[in-house]
């Protein structure tokens, strides 16, 4: 699962940047009774991001990726 989110966040990075991580959490949300989809992203310069897309690995779609990367610029 992990490796298809990986794909699925590669075709929306920028040049320069790359995935440092991707791992489900628990929920940061305490009013959410799911686990989140955390992305840790890096740029040439050292820069870190941390989106945060609150559904599980396994439910996670395109269309949740290409909305947190937009977000993310």
């Amino acid at each position: 699962m992990v490796a298809r989110v990986k794909k699925r966040v590669k075709e929306f990075l920028p040049e320069g940047q790359y995935i440092i991580l991707v791992q489900e959490v628990p929920c940061p949300d305490t009013a959410c009774p799911m686990r989140a989809t955390v992305i840790s992203i890096c740029n040439e310069a050292g820069e870190f991001t941390r989106l945060v897309i609150h559904a599980p690995l396994s439910m996670v779609t395109t269309k949740e990726v290409e909305y947190v990367m937009k977000r993310k610029t």
